[in-house]
């Protein structure tokens, strides 16, 4: 891959696939002048996250503190909660935005797990071993001769909070924030920072610089006042757990952080995580026992604590539902686990001060990764066991906030960490605490650290001396907006539609309106009433794991066979896994059963934060969208925050009488939430997905049929393709693998789709040529029908294309 810098050159430097992703490669020379002029008058700040799972870049402007864009490197690769270095991401974004080095001013960074500086220091000669890819020495991953700041990891959390908070909530009270995650920076890598500031160049923003003194006793003293357990030394193998910070328009302090110790080694598969002693750590060996190994990234909570994912957090928030103390299991050859988990707390304690972790048991569970949802009396047990860890977290950490609300008196409340992606956890701090305001982020785990780190970045640069390490600020406060992704012109998604053509038909809303728009959206409406299922792609993608109608599958939450049809047939996932309703915010009250003001619900849930109990008469109503326990994980919808999604919603309501419509998100198994039109497409023509239509902007779309005229029409191969041989030479098997364009892999399930497609390979036999070269190949062992339904398959697959001659 080439490194040189320029517009173009990062252009040549991306595979086909890239390109695609990228859109706007074709840049005129004239534009990217243009980009230029503006450039003059417009200097950038650059947060990032790295060389961990969910590598991320945020571009901010320096002269207004606007977020430009926030890219998550999943979004490039598709693939889920993507890591490591950021180089590609980089110059994607530089390429689409026609940023050049000379206009970013300051890079803010975090990685939790080692101290970027240092680490990069050695690249030249671990990338040489071949420790480390060679991309990570790309001058778009080191982004060199620019300033640096490193920032700890609860400070970034921190910070994508406090730049907006006062805004989010309209009050300029004093707030506390509240961080809690898997794991955070190392003490030691703070406390060596701190001990040897004046000899090194690395600048490293984290909370022991609030403390005043230098001198090796005193300093260690104020620290240790402010730290959780007392019996720790900084210098110990520890990690950051909790921290607690109250703000103000002056800045942030530290209250209290409650640290970790690792207990096994931090180059273990899992960063030792398993052996964690925070709150987060605890609940994701427990979702790991239940459904899968500390690798999979769509099937571990580890991976959700550190990166996001908030598939697991769904799964044992969902599980837990189905478990009822004292009633469930009796019958169960699990009975006796299950009466002991009804008993005994995994976790207990009173935080900060003191966590405690039921180890024992903890060791003894059974049945470590056997997921059978066929399986009733596992099933029951598995239910019992996410039933505890989630009331034990949901006892502690309410108990904690109770607690902070009476010390503090303040009236906000700010959360954010990757326990915060736990909505059942948030509807009850909602429920059941005396905070007046309670505002959670739509990106608080480490999908926000990016955010943080370059808000954290502008609000220094513009009003400090960075040198001066001062925690101080008194810029305003500003709302950040979800919708972060990039911005796709017409230009690119009629480039899409070209590519997909053979495959989708577009459909003209009815003419009789003169307003495109009102048309758009009354036949979106219809078609959710009927029941059908939309997928949606307007405007920027969302920041964050939640849809919130941007990147959407909407349906309708009337129709009591939704839940399942979407599980099944269009998410495929486990099926009691429940959808989360958007309601609009002036009929909450007509669905939604609550005892806090209305305007708390409206701030609280604006972005799928939280679960809510639903009204009795309205179960029945919306059967699609509530789950076992009559509860539902809610987005509070505000016409000035979607309008177009607004009106969708009113239009079904005039309807149905239901102000309310189900929403997932967009994407398919395994991928992330789609960002580009191509990537639209890809998931919308899924063979694996029902999904009837696709709203890209303001043009819907459906999918064709297979030609009925395919006896004519001449097969080409779409793009080219690669054909695996994979022997197994100990049953002696012979069997093959498609790798198409974008490094899909496609398993045949006949030796037929080979051959279909190497005659395809030559762009001159028709449909009928084929048909009659294999059956004359197989000596009419195979029918004609049978090599017609491999055909449109392969069609389905868009792995071949049918011509008119």
């Amino acid at each position: 891959m080439s490194y040189d810098v320029g517009f173009l050159s990062c252009y040549a430097s991306l595979t086909g696939k890239q390109r695609k992703l990228t859109f706007g490669y074709r840049c005129k020379r004239q534009g990217c002048f243009k980009l230029r002029l503006f450039k003059l008058y417009c200097k950038y700040i650059v947060g990032i996250n790295k060389y961990s799972h969910d590598a991320s870049v945020c571009l901010v402007n320096g002269n207004t503190g606007d977020i430009v864009v926030n890219y998550a490197k999943e979004r490039f690769t598709r693939r889920k909660h993507d890591g490591n270095d950021v180089g590609e991401l980089v110059e994607h974004m530089f390429a689409r935005l026609g940023v050049a080095f000379e206009d970013i001013v300051l890079v803010v960074q975090n990685n939790h797990h080692y101290g970027i500086s240092a680490f990069e220091e050695k690249l030249p000669w671990t990338s040489q071993m071949n420790y480390y890819p060679k991309q990570y020495l790309s001058p778009y991953n080191l982004l060199p001769g620019i300033p640096k700041i490193e920032i700890s990891h609860h400070l970034a959390h921190t910070w994508s909070v406090y730049a907006q908070l006062e805004a989010a909530v309209a009050s300029n009270e004093d707030s506390l924030i509240l961080v809690m995650d898997g794991m955070g920076d190392s003490s030691r890598e703070l406390a060596n920072h701190f001990a040897n500031e004046d000899t090194t160049s690395n600048i490293y923003i984290h909370d022991l610089m609030h403390v005043t003194s230098r001198q090796p006793g005193e300093w260690k003293h104020q620290w240790n006042s402010k730290c959780y357990p007392k019996n720790i030394q900084l210098f110990e193998n520890l990690r950051e757990a909790e921290s607690c910070y109250r703000c103000s328009k002056d800045g942030i302090d530290l209250i209290w952080k409650r640290w970790s110790r690792e207990k096994s080694p931090a180059e273990c598969y899992n960063h030792s995580f398993e052996d964690m002693e925070s709150i987060g750590a605890v609940y994701s060996r427990i979702a790991s026992h239940i459904f899968g190994d500390w690798n999979s990234c769509g099937k571990v909570f580890f991976w959700l604590l550190l990166q996001g994912d908030n598939s697991v957090l769904g799964k044992v928030m969902g599980l837990a539902a189905y478990h009822i103390p004292t009633q469930t299991g009796r019958t169960s050859r699990m009975k006796e686990w299950i009466m002991r988990l009804d008993n005994e707390n995994i976790l207990s304690g009173e935080l900060p001060e003191r966590l405690d972790i039921h180890w024992d048991l903890l060791k003894q569970l059974p049945y470590p990764n056997q997921w059978n949802e066929c399986d009733e009396d596992l099933f029951q047990f598995y239910a019992a066991l996410a039933y505890r860890i989630q009331k034990d977290t949901e006892d502690i950490v309410i108990s904690l906030i109770r607690r902070l609300s009476k010390e503090h008196n303040v009236p906000i409340l700010g959360l954010c960490g990757g326990l915060f992606l736990n909505s059942s956890l948030n509807g009850k701090i909602l429920s059941e605490t005396c905070f007046r305001h309670v505002w959670i982020p739509p990106y608080p785990g480490d999908e926000g650290i990016a955010i943080g780190c370059a808000l954290y970045g502008y609000h220094y640069f513009k009003r400090y001396d960075i040198s001066s390490h001062t925690m101080r600020s008194q810029t305003s406060s500003r709302i950040v907006s979800p919708f972060l992704g990039f911005h796709y012109s017409n230009d690119d998604i009629e480039e899409a539609v070209q590519e997909y053509l053979p495959w989708i038909e577009e459909i003209k809303p009815s003419k009789e309106m003169n307003d495109r728009l009102k048309s758009i959206t009354v036949f979106v409406a219809q078609e959710l009433y009927r029941n059908h299922v939309i997928a949606v792609y307007r405007g920027r993608a969302e920041s964050g794991p939640r849809a919130l109608g941007n990147r959407s599958i909407l349906a309708n939450p009337a129709d009591p066979n939704m839940k399942d049809k979407l599980n099944r047939r269009v998410k495929f996932r486990e099926s009691f896994r429940p959808f989360a309703p958007t309601i609009l915010e002036e009929n909450v009250v007509d669905i939604l059963e609550f005892n806090i003001p209305l305007k708390a619900i409206s701030e609280s849930c604006r972005y799928m934060s939280a679960t809510l109990s639903i009204k009795e008469e309205m179960i029945l109503k919306i059967p699609a969208a509530v789950h076992v326990d009559k509860t539902a994980r809610v987005q509070v919808l505000r016409r000035m925050d979607n309008f177009w999604f607004y009106e969708i919603v009113s239009e079904f309501y005039k309807l149905s009488k239901i102000p309310a419509v189900l929403n997932t998100s967009f994407n398919i198994r395994g991928e992330p939430i789609v960002e580009t039109p191509y990537d639209a497409f890809e998931s919308f023509l899924d063979t694996s997905t029902e999904i009837d239509w696709l709203l890209l902007e303001d043009r819907l779309f459906r999918k064709k049929s297979f030609p009925e005229a395919y006896h004519s029409m001449r097969v080409v191969l779409k793009e080219p393709i690669q054909i695996h041989t994979l022997e197994n030479p100990l049953v002696g098997e012979v069997n093959f693998e498609i790798v198409d364009m974008t490094g899909k892999i496609h398993q045949p399930g006949s030796d037929i789709d080979t051959s279909i497609l190497q005659l395809a390979s030559s762009n001159k036999y028709t449909c009928a040529d084929i048909i009659q070269e294999l059956i004359e190949e197989m000596e009419d062992i195979i029918e004609a029908k049978f090599v017609v339904d491999r055909l449109e398959l392969l069609w389905k697959l868009r792995l071949i294309s049918l011509l008119e001659i």
